[in-house]
């Protein structure tokens, strides 16, 4: 069966995504971006070592800053991930349909 045309506005939209991403990562302001991320990380972490382990709103919010400094290269990372994965899957369905129309 031929790709739709959702489908391949999907795919479209997966890949270029991935490639924003790619391009973002290797460029000053994405380098820039992972720098912060990771000075966010290592603040947090220390300042975990000296919060009051009886003081669970500050644990919480130290958890949630936490979370949100890793969550950011890791969305950009996913977001690299799932466009290769559209690329393949994109590049194997385009290959079922090329065999497919030499057998009809």
């Amino acid at each position: 069966m031929p790709i739709s045309d959702a489908e391949l506005d999907y795919y479209h939209a997966k890949i270029s995504l991935g490639d924003k991403a790619r391009h973002l990562l290797g460029s000053d302001l994405g380098q820039y971006l992972l720098r912060k991320a990771q000075q966010e990380v290592d603040a947090v972490i220390n300042a975990f070592q000296a919060v009051d382990p009886t003081d669970s709103k500050e644990i919480i919010r130290l958890q949630v800053q936490l979370k949100t400094a890793i969550s950011v290269p890791q969305w950009l990372t996913d977001a690299i991930d799932e466009s290769s994965m559209a690329l393949e899957e994109y590049t194997q369905r385009k290959e079922i349909d090329r065999q497919q129309e030499k057998g009809a």
